[in-house]
């Protein structure tokens, strides 16, 4: 009977879970979209905008990368504009038609929104139990500076999305084997970098934060750091590897990278660039 009860117990309190978290999940979201169709448009959405959907017809990643701007996140915003070109067979000005693009572009936003409440509520989950969980996902879907940005077609909740889900896989697999402890992790690392350049600092920088806490929580520090540095290797270079290939190549010399090189002194260095 005790253990009926107890199993009966665990699934209610997985349905109130669910629950709580749709509910927060669509409120948030209901809030970000009717946002969205009156904002206008900020500095970068037109941009993107334009940029992504010449990225999907000609396949190349090139006019992105010129800018800085990592493709992930806008690849994801303009499909849906890309498939409705290819569907009725009519070429989209973002010039002209960017207030009518503009609010379908922003709502692919929800897709890294959905994902960074997702990993927050686990995460209060990890450190808090059930209710630490709820509280969670409850001051995100809150959180104004969040619903800013969840309501524009910009890179920093998708960042803030995929850094969360890496630093909770690598930090509840750390006992695990192979798989769990660096190939799960990794990808989340790629998807991180492809979601914003600067990800390539704060993730390294994150696993090193929580790998300290569980190495204090467990009492000592001090020469048990070799296995994260040998895991974070891993995760730090296959992940590269997957965002080069992610990115592409269109095998054109870049005119700046070509005179950088030029410009170097005469030596090793100089000539190996060149």
């Amino acid at each position: 009977m005790t253990l009926l009860a107890g199993a009966a117990m665990n699934h209610t309190s997985r349905r109130v879970d669910w629950l709580w978290f749709v509910t927060c999940a669509l409120a948030s979201s209901v809030w970000c979209v009717t946002a969205a169709s009156q904002l206008s448009a900020t500095f970068d959405e037109p941009l993107y905008i334009a940029r992504g959907l010449e990225s999907w017809r000609s396949g190349s990643h090139g006019d992105l990368m010129k800018m800085g701007t990592m493709p992930l996140p806008v690849d994801l915003f303009t499909l849906p504009l890309y498939v409705s070109e290819r569907w009725q067979g009519i070429q989209l000005d973002p010039r002209s038609d960017l207030q009518r693009l503009l609010p379908w572009a922003r709502a692919g936003t929800l897709v890294f929104w959905w994902l960074l409440l997702a990993y927050g509520w686990r995460a209060g989950r990890c450190l808090a139990g059930a209710w630490g969980g709820r509280i969670a996902v409850a001051l995100l879907a809150c959180e104004p500076s969040l619903l800013a940005h969840a309501s524009l077609a910009t890179t920093d909740i998708a960042v803030s999305a995929c850094l969360l889900a890496l630093v909770y896989h690598f930090r509840s697999a750390r006992e695990s084997g192979w798989l769990r402890r660096v190939g799960v992790p990794t990808l989340w690392f790629a998807a991180t970098v492809l979601a914003k350049a600067s990800g390539l600092i704060f993730g390294p920088v994150c696993l090193f934060a929580v790998e300290i806490e569980r190495l204090m929580r467990s009492g000592s520090v001090t020469g048990r750091l070799r296995p994260f540095v040998r895991d974070v290797a891993q995760v730090v270079g296959l992940g590269l590897v997957v965002v080069f290939v992610y990115c592409g190549s269109d095998w054109h010399q870049e005119a700046s990278f070509v005179a950088w090189a030029q410009s170097l002194p005469d030596g090793p260095l100089g000539r190996s660039m060149t």
